[in-house]
């Protein structure tokens, strides 16, 4: 994953990990990624967007003042779509974890990264 997934595990680690807001996303990415690995693992086109996300997010994490274009928004929304199409068919807990995500993936547009990460620690993922 190299610089950008090592920012990505900064996130993880020092912002989101010390809120209960966070740790909830925390859970959830931790709930789906089995599932979601293996669509990604049988799709080898959605393997490749998923990395370029990965890889746009990592730089965008990186520099917490750089917003999240609409493109950006656009684009994960896309894969996310894709992914619980394949992924949550099977399992109505997955399909809602990535609802979350892309709820939240919406909520970034033409916000700074910073301000991303302040939301996902106060907000977390499934309503109360």
């Amino acid at each position: 994953m190299g610089r950008d997934g090592n920012a990505l595990r900064r996130v993880r680690d020092e912002q989101l990990a010390t809120s209960e807001a966070g740790r909830e996303w925390v859970t959830l990415v931790e709930r789906v990624e089995l599932p979601v690995a293996a669509v990604l693992l049988a799709d080898e086109r959605l393997d490749v967007r998923a990395a370029a996300m990965i890889e746009r997010a990592g730089r965008l994490v990186a520099d917490e003042k750089l917003m999240v274009s609409d493109e950006d928004a656009d684009q994960g929304l896309a894969l996310l779509g894709d992914l619980a199409e394949r992924a949550g068919a099977k399992d109505e807990q997955v399909r809602a974890g990535l609802k979350a995500v892309s709820t939240a993936v919406d909520r970034a547009r033409r916000v700074s990264s910073g301000e991303v990460a302040r939301d996902l620690m106060g907000r977390g993922p499934m309503p109360k």
